[in-house]
């Protein structure tokens, strides 16, 4: 049996073929060889667990007042205003 990699080249190569080629009746089976290889590529089951651990950080009054005086202390953009990147970027 092919393992997942080799499942997932011959995939891509199968939808990349398709891509290039005007022969309607073969893409039609070639769709429906990909369809049954992404339903061997079933998702692997994802492990979230039933319930969220609380969060450490309390937002207090004197945080958001904090934040709010950094936002403000960063200013407005102005877009007429040249201002020179130091990275170079």
């Amino acid at each position: 049996m092919f393992t997942k990699d080799e499942l997932e080249t011959i995939l891509y190569t199968i939808e990349g073929y398709i891509q290039g080629n005007d022969d309607d009746k073969l893409c039609d089976e070639l769709c429906t060889i990909c369809d049954k290889i992404i339903e061997e590529l079933a998702p692997v089951a994802n492990n979230v667990p039933d319930k969220f651990i609380e969060s450490k950080v309390i937002i207090t009054d004197e945080y958001a007042d904090k934040v709010d005086t950094l936002v403000a202390s960063m200013g407005s953009s102005d877009d007429t205003e040249f201002t020179h990147d130091s990275e170079g970027c």
